[in-house]
């Protein structure tokens, strides 16, 4: 994976250190430990800075997780939170095939800019749905973006029901929704009652419940079929419904070293 560089903020070859949320970071891009990317901070930051430093890291990779739609899987290194921690982007298998499709430069301008904690969780279950390649940890993920804040599954289905009459051009496999929302009374219900509550428990205590085989080839087909139907509704709810609409940029400040990220 390459990142694309404006020739002023790139200061080294394939480098590209910028100021997020009050703090420096280093962006390597085709490193030689093969890894896609690296994004790491000075090993000069002070011991208890070291966990905010990783979560801002880590934030930053969800805005660009959003953007692309691509895979970024923290990895941290040492056995532990230091300085050295670093966060590897990188494709996934799903489905039985890669994803992205084929490496591909990644933007650096014109990413989400998040402004409240809603926004920071959001798009931090997003990175974690994108990533490791488990299409039922993808769907939890997914789902729980749609329960923030603190939604009930009730409220959930209200709200994918109405999103689903209301504008079903937003699915993209949008016959087959169809068909599950004729099959269960609504997609809404099929996606908790057949997909949610199955990967959540697996067995059910009831004959009626649909439980889930982690080694089923059908199941594992239902669940990541499921789980791209919510990821076009989670596009939906976090910019319509959580208004995450605001976007920044870095942007070059006279004086600084180094751009700034700036809405």
């Amino acid at each position: 994976m390459q990142f694309e560089f404006e020739t002023w903020c790139t200061l080294q070859e394939n480098a590209f250190i910028f100021e997020f949320r009050r703090r420096e970071f280093k962006l390597l891009s085709g490193h030689p430990d093969d890894r896609d990317c690296l994004l790491s901070f000075p090993a000069t930051i002070e011991k208890p800075d070291i966990r905010a430093a990783q979560r801002d890291a880590m934030l930053f990779l969800a805005c660009l997780a959003w953007e692309h739609h691509t895979p970024f899987v923290p990895e941290f290194g040492g056995g532990g939170p230091t300085a050295d921690t670093i966060l590897e982007a990188d494709r996934v298998k799903r489905g039985g095939r890669w994803w992205p499709p084929k490496p591909r430069p990644l933007q650096l301008r014109g990413l989400p800019a998040p402004e409240t904690p809603e926004h920071e969780t959001a798009l931090g279950l997003y990175r974690e749905a994108m990533g490791y390649g488990s299409e039922f940890y993808r769907f939890l993920c997914l789902w729980n973006i749609l329960s923030i804040p603190g939604r009930s599954a009730p409220d959930v289905i209200r709200w994918i029901n109405d999103t689903f009459q209301r504008a079903p051009g937003n699915l993209t496999s949008l016959q087959e929704a169809r068909e599950k929302h004729r099959q269960h009374g609504s997609l809404g219900s099929y996606l908790n009652e057949e997909c949610r509550d199955a990967v959540a428990h697996v067995t059910r205590n009831l004959p009626t419940k649909t439980p889930l085989d982690p080694n089923s080839w059908d199941d594992l087909h239902r669940i990541s079929e499921a789980g791209g139907f919510l990821m076009d509704l989670v596009k939906v709810y976090v910019t319509e419904d959580l208004r995450l609409t605001n976007r920044m940029s870095p942007v070059q400040i006279p004086g600084e070293p180094y751009p700034v990220y700036r809405t």
